[in-house]
């Protein structure tokens, strides 16, 4: 396959993802909400290639690594567990850029859900810029100056207001008020968490759930990594490559995910019941008999 043909795949493929994931929330998307919201998460994880030299120049990888690896950073929907759109950059990236190419995606009054290393004047301003809530967790020290006065107040809830210094690139955004939530984690040190939902409808203890409900784009990790999708090892030794093979990944699990939710419905059985393992697997042995359909139109 021609170099521009490989490219015009992973176009396609991305497409599809973000067509299946679409239909997914136009037909099932009620049903998977927060307090009536989209909840989304987004975060990177570092996937190790095949060693060939194009990719060794394409991403990079760690000093001293032996193989290069890619930066996989997803937008993904933590109630409904479909992800919405994904980017492929090289190891060293800064995860903050990705958020940037994926917030298209996202829609006002849409909740999106950050660990500890997105929080920033820019990040902030630009969600807030498109109507999009946020619960976001942010370090206690060596970060937002208000930040670090509200942990000293011994507080478990405040307004607080950032005001970028004006020696940063930063200077002339906001300033921003926002809510701090504090909880004590598990050794007792203290844990903050920005947002900007209003205290009426998300109190203390809902935001809280709302940043939990952030470990389940940390088990699509562990699912994107795993060995019964077959998906423990890259095969493709080029790019373009690699990228079709995340999205053809990504857009499996939304397909999957798909004939999960419409299962729930027709048995009337709690989606969250229903084993991902074992749908994954039935999906993929149905997909691969249609694919070897010897009559294209009927397997269509």
């Amino acid at each position: 396959m021609s170099a521009a043909a490989d490219a015009w795949a992973v176009y396609r493929e991305a497409e599809c993802l973000h067509d299946a994931a679409a239909a997914f929330d136009r037909q099932h998307g009620a049903r998977h909400r927060f307090h009536g919201r989209r909840v989304l998460a987004v975060d990177g994880s570092k996937i190790p290639l095949q060693r060939a030299a194009e990719l060794w120049h394409e991403f990079g990888g760690p000093t001293g690594g032996y193989t290069p690896q890619v930066l996989v950073t997803t937008l993904f929907d933590v109630i409904a567990k479909v992800p919405v759109d994904s980017t492929v950059a090289p190891y060293a990236s800064s995860e903050r850029e990705q958020l940037g190419r994926l917030v298209d995606h996202l829609r006002p009054l849409d909740v999106l859900v950050l660990d500890q290393g997105y929080p920033s004047y820019e990040v902030i301003a630009m969600l807030m810029e498109r109507g999009v809530d946020f619960v976001m967790r942010v370090t206690t020290s060596g970060g937002f100056h208000a930040v670090e006065d509200f942990v000293r107040s011994g507080r478990d809830e405040s307004d607080i207001t950032l005001v970028p210094s004006g020696h940063t690139d930063a200077r002339g955004l906001g300033p921003f008020t926002l809510r701090a939530v504090r909880r004590d984690g598990p050794e007792g040190e203290p844990q903050v968490f920005l947002t900007s939902l209003p205290r009426s409808s998300f109190p203390h203890l809902v935001i809280l759930e709302l940043y939990k409900r952030r470990w389940e784009v940390e088990l699509f990790f562990r699912l994107e990594k795993g060995t019964y999708l077959g998906h423990d090892q890259f095969h493709a030794r080029n790019p373009d490559g690699v990228r079709q093979e995340v999205f053809a990944l990504l857009l499996f699990i939304a397909l999957s995910r798909t004939l999960m939710a419409v299962t729930a419905e027709i048995h009337d059985v709690p989606y969250e019941r229903i084993s991902q393992k074992g749908a994954l697997l039935a999906a993929a042995t149905r997909f691969t008999v249609l694919l070897i359909h010897q009559q294209p139109d009927r397997a269509r």
